[in-house]
């Protein structure tokens, strides 16, 4: 760890990686080294570390609960697992994974809990694949 000069800690890249990989990797699994929980207290760290290092992920079990937000674009339904995350500058920003789904359909914003399978893309993001897809009890809406 780094001080700066004005008593305020510096963490470089490298520091915040390892850092990012302890806590991911103490509190994602649930007995399967091969789950990823996506957990509540760090949804949005840990969304940003997938999204940074997909290739990481790829082919590892996933459980994720948020709102299922559904979008007509192209003539093609894309499903997506998200949460809200609120700062100074976007405010009531959606955070969360695209879902390959196709099962029972749910309405806007229905809380569920996703399980499935991380596939990196082409374009370097990641898409969950279900395997299942059930409503559930609403967590935190704001992480």
């Amino acid at each position: 760890m780094l001080i700066d000069s004005k008593g305020g800690i510096v963490i470089k890249k490298p520091l915040l990686a390892l850092l990012l990989c302890l806590l991911l990797g103490s509190c994602a699994s649930e007995g399967d080294p091969n789950t990823v929980v996506v957990r509540e207290k760090l949804f949005v760290q840990q969304c940003a570390d997938i999204y940074e290092n997909p290739q990481n992920y790829d082919g590892k079990n996933v459980v994720i609960e948020g709102m299922l937000d559904v979008v007509r674009e192209d003539g093609r339904m894309y499903y997506y697992v998200y949460r809200y995350t609120s700062d100074a500058c976007c405010p009531s920003k959606k955070v969360g994974f695209e879902v390959e789904y196709s099962g029972e359909k749910f309405k806007q914003d229905t809380w569920v809990r996703a399980e499935g399978v991380f596939r990196a893309t082409q374009n370097s993001t990641v898409l969950l694949v279900l395997t299942e897809l059930r409503k559930t009890t609403a967590g935190k809406i704001f992480v």
